[in-house]
């Protein structure tokens, strides 16, 4: 019986071409991806809508409760108007920068498969043992042609492997993974915070009840309840353009805070159990939940994995900022069981 026989366990070539075991399983069926990936030019229109949303917003807010208020209000209300459009406007900016660094954050590559170790054996030499033994520590990507370890997913879009992936969020213009990650949940949370402060003033003074009213106010007519709204209006809009815009606006603001506000309370979910967004959908087990059980037990569980998101230190939670000692310890947590020789971060 010659070698080729007598080696009954399937294995990969390493030119990155499928094989097949001695039972006939193909280790990989997927050819290498040829449809051609999204132009990274044309990934700037997501964040270009969210920036002319935001700044939509912030200009009605400031429009109808400090320039040309719609309803009566008092000089308290208006000096209270004026701190939170100013507050909102420094959220808007904070938002803006959360944006920007989560699209322009450099994605994290792969390190080699010669650099990651498990013990003295290096990846590249255990999957020459076969799928059997490498199956319990890495998964294979057949687009990239290579293994990798199992915290990370391929995007079709970007057309790369990410760590930690989450998803392809169109509005940032960039898959969220280990990278940006940071930066994009403050970029969800800051526009929840903007949008729930102002519709809430817009309610409370008044002035989302008198639009209401008088948009629909026309058409039921037998409504007395919209007709006493639309009464509180006293200094309506000049133009036609500028009352499109202000009641547009102030109608989308509703709906926009329900959205938003529910994104945030599901990622605040998936942070606090250890888990991205693709695996808790696709029902498999994120690797993270379980790293973050065996290090560090003097702390809280929970708080172990918001720090693994947010950073070392609580003063990072809430700025977007990510340091480069963070980045490198969530890079050698991704990788486990893993370790490597040459770190790409």
């Amino acid at each position: 019986m010659n070698s080729s026989n007598s080696n009954s366990r399937s294995s990969i070539s390493s030119n990155g071409n499928s094989s097949t075991s001695s039972n006939g399983e193909t280790l990989t069926k997927r050819s290498p991806d040829k449809k051609q990936c999204i132009p990274r030019s044309l990934f700037v229109l997501g964040p270009l809508l969210s920036l002319v949303m935001t700044y939509s917003l912030l200009w009605n807010f400031w429009q109808v409760m400090v320039w040309k208020p719609w309803v009566e209000l008092d000089e308290h209300a208006l000096a209270t108007n004026l701190f939170l459009s100013r507050f909102l406007t420094l959220l808007c900016f904070i938002q803006t920068w959360c944006l920007y660094k989560g699209f322009t954050a450099k994605l994290i590559p792969l390190p080699p498969e010669r650099d990651m170790y498990i013990g003295s054996v290096s990846l590249e030499k255990l999957k020459e043992g076969g799928a059997d033994a490498v199956r319990d520590y890495a998964g294979y990507c057949g687009k990239c042609k290579r293994c990798r370890p199992k915290s990370t997913h391929h995007c079709s879009i970007c057309g790369g492997c990410v760590m930690e992936f989450d998803h392809h969020c169109p509005a940032l213009g960039a898959c969220v993974g280990m990278h940006n990650y940071k930066y994009f949940f403050l970029f969800i949370s800051y526009t929840a915070v903007a949008c729930t402060i102002a519709f809430v003033r817009l309610c409370y003074t008044g002035h989302f009840f008198a639009i209401v009213g008088n948009v629909f106010g026309s058409v039921l007519t037998s409504i007395s309840l919209f007709d006493r709204w639309k009464s509180q209006i006293v200094n309506p809009a000049t133009s036609t353009m500028e009352y499109i815009l202000v009641t547009s606006l102030s109608l989308s603001n509703f709906p926009w805070v329900i959205a938003m506000v529910f994104f945030v309370c599901a990622h605040c979910i998936l942070i606090l159990h250890g888990e991205t967004t693709l695996p808790y959908a696709t029902g498999q087990r994120s690797l993270a939940k379980d790293v973050l059980l065996i290090k560090d037990m003097k702390r809280s569980v929970k708080i172990q994995r918001i720090r693994h998101v947010f950073g070392r230190g609580w003063w990072q939670w809430f700025l977007p900022i990510v340091r480069p000692a963070h980045l490198h310890h969530r890079f050698s947590r991704a990788i486990e069981p893993f370790v490597y020789s040459t770190s790409p971060v």
